[in-house]
């Protein structure tokens, strides 16, 4: 989790992340008898070194349950992993060599859809069950109620009460539709009001109903999570379809990405450039492209009328070097910790272009 700490601006009261106040006032018995790592490393400021501390605490325990944001988690069992060689001169290379009853991986934060086939490689065996919940600092929205399906039953008894706004409603002065007027397959942005003060708060995350008896969710990403600066109108969920099909197609897996225009000039049509971070690289990264490409073309009108018109290019990536995010997240964020992503996709170039930078000093 993330950490909390006294406000000092409010005495008496605690500062932070959901996920710290959780895990400070999760009952005594659950800590003592359930939980592997202590508040002690929880709480500790630096997150490069509570993950350190927490590979160190739990690398001989029998740990049989984790939860974490799937982006995180990435880099726990890497270091879980290279610790567990180092320490015990052994040649493991996967975490289930070391947490061998490792069962069930509680996802929340980001899409866990991205990060899933990579995780269960690094895991390992068979048999780890993934359970996704959608939780945000302002209430806690809905959870996955069934192992054989990727949609979210939605809550709706725990004080926070919801109103939906369609996403292609632009009168200026939206409709706000209750849970009783929802439709499924129609893309929603949620506002809530909440017994802690919220009122008709916007949360920024854009929904679909997959059904509405009972009502059921999928995320499909942030109200900024669009590229549209040439009518492409490419949704976050669509990026992430996207990759999980190169991914499949070319035997490949990513920790994270980010995708920037690729601006019309006299000399070449515009497009988007795919900057990612491989944990395993593709063979061929054109025909990654060319996957990414072929995608966007089946899922979206609005692309793909685009393309067969010539009035947009194919998908440019580039592969960045290890670590690159990360080292960008360090630079441009006052903190790093659970909560802290990568933007996923922006209108102009500075992020695209900065770890750009950074991966060529990596490198």
């Amino acid at each position: 989790p993330g950490r909390i700490e006294k406000d000092a601006d409010r005495p008496g009261s605690m500062i932070g992340e959901v996920s710290g106040l959780l895990a400070l006032f999760s009952p005594w018995f659950t800590r003592k008898f359930n939980e592997a790592v202590p508040l002690d490393i929880l709480f500790r400021p630096n997150w490069g070194e509570k993950l350190d501390a927490i590979v160190d605490s739990t690398l001989t325990q029998d740990i049989r349950s984790i939860a974490m944001v799937p982006s995180w988690a990435v880099v726990l069992f890497r270091k879980l992993i290279d610790r567990f060689n180092s320490r015990y001169n052994r040649n493991a290379r996967t975490v289930r060599e070391i947490w061998p009853n490792l069962t069930v991986f509680f996802s929340g934060g980001v899409a866990l859809s991205s990060y899933r086939a990579l995780l269960e490689h690094q895991i390992g065996a068979p048999g780890i069950d993934f359970v996704e919940a959608y939780g945000a600092s302002e209430g806690f929205i809905a959870y996955q109620d069934r192992l054989d399906a990727t949609d979210m039953l939605i809550r709706l008894e725990n004080g926070v009460f919801m109103e939906f706004i369609r996403t292609d409603d632009d009168s200026g002065t939206p409709v706000r539709y209750t849970i009783a007027d929802v439709e499924p397959g129609v893309r929603y942005e949620i506002l809530v009001t909440t017994c802690s003060g919220l009122w008709s708060y916007r949360l920024g995350d854009i929904i679909q109903f997959s059904c509405t008896s009972p009502h059921r969710i999928t995320v499909s990403g942030r109200t900024n999570e669009m590229m549209d600066t040439y009518g492409e109108a490419v949704f976050g969920e669509e990026a992430r379809g996207a990759l999980e099909a190169a991914c499949k197609s070319t035997n490949s897996n990513i920790r994270d990405y980010h995708i920037a225009p690729i601006f019309l000039n006299a000399d070449r049509m515009p497009g988007h450039h795919w900057l990612v971070e491989f944990e395993v690289l593709p063979l061929d990264l054109t025909g990654f492209a060319v996957e990414i490409d072929e995608y966007l073309k089946r899922v979206n009108r609005h692309y793909v009328i685009r393309r067969e018109a010539g009035a947009f290019t194919a998908p440019q990536v580039s592969s960045l070097a290890q670590g690159t995010f990360h080292e960008w997240l360090v630079r441009n964020r006052k903190t790093v910790s659970a909560q802290t992503k990568v933007p996923r996709m922006a209108d102009d170039r500075r992020i695209a272009d900065e770890v750009l930078s950074l991966s060529r000093n990596i490198t």
